[in-house]
């Protein structure tokens, strides 16, 4: 097995958060699949992908407000906003009637979004480069520590299901430290309704 794309630590920082850098301390196929199973929790409990991705075509409600929320932030950029109609050719929106706010990862349009079910079409690009600007250091640390505590403790984290062939690791977020959670609800999507 070896690490996801979109891993949010590495071996050799889970090793050093460990204290076992040294060859042969760590059995390394369980270390990425705790690695990976950690990202994908963390992703999950966040309700984000946190590495850099295109999102194309999402569809959004119009919520009658000035601002429209993106599922994944920080936004990059935006490719396209269109307008929705049944059986019609949809509208672009043109680039000059909405500002985006990159870091808040939302849309303001002074005229407010239209009411609607999914009448709002966005292709966009939001994330975290980590190949120019690393993981962030709070996620890694989390995910260090995740991992740390299914290596040494699994009984303490939650571990509830595992698989031994090729390695497989799943978390309950009932079992998640508190100190944990209250760290990780920092980087969690709130759902604005």
């Amino acid at each position: 097995m070896s690490l996801k794309a979109y891993a949010l630590t590495t071996q050799k920082s889970a090793k050093k958060f460990m204290r076992k850098e040294e060859e042969g301390d760590v059995d390394l196929q369980l270390l990425d699949a705790l690695i990976n199973s950690a990202t994908d929790f963390m992703e999950l409990y966040c309700k984000r992908r946190f590495l850099k991705t295109i999102y194309t075509a999402e569809l959004y409600d119009g919520n009658g407000t000035t601002m429209l929320f993106l599922n994944n932030y920080p936004i990059i950029s935006v490719t396209s906003i269109h307008w929705t109609y049944p059986n019609v050719a949809d509208d672009l929106v043109d680039s000059t009637y909405y500002k985006i706010y990159h870091a808040g990862g939302y849309i303001y349009r002074a005229g407010g979004w239209i009411w609607g079910h999914q009448n709002i079409k966005i292709t966009y690009e939001a994330g975290y480069d980590f190949v120019a600007n690393g993981i962030p250091d709070e996620l890694q640390a989390i995910c260090n520590a995740l991992v740390s505590l299914g290596y040494n403790q699994p009984d303490k984290l939650g571990i509830k299901a595992e698989k031994m062939g090729g390695y497989s690791v799943s978390y309950s977020e009932d079992a998640l430290p508190p100190d944990l959670k209250l760290r990780l609800n920092l980087w969690r999507r709130m759902d604005v309704v």
